[in-house]
């Protein structure tokens, strides 16, 4: 199953993560307020093919280390 991880768990990210789930992807929610936290979920990036971004997140580490791996960023 593919895999991608959302950042941000507000309005944009929960839509993204239900489009995701349509598509038959596994998703990880990550929002350092309500869930699991960033730097967490930094040891899970290796899995991910996709990294969804809210608008409103800043590029702290986890943004950051998902475009050094290569994983597509939207």
């Amino acid at each position: 199953m593919k895999k991608a991880m959302v950042f941000g768990a507000g309005k944009s990210g929960l839509r993204a993560k239900k489009i995701l789930e349509k598509n038959r992807y596994e998703v990880i929610l990550v929002d350092d307020s309500i869930g699991m936290k960033s730097q967490e979920a930094i040891g899970l990036l290796d899995d991910i093919e996709l990294f969804v971004k809210s608008p409103g997140i800043p590029y702290v580490d986890l943004v950051k280390r998902a475009i050094e791996k290569k994983i597509p960023v939207v």
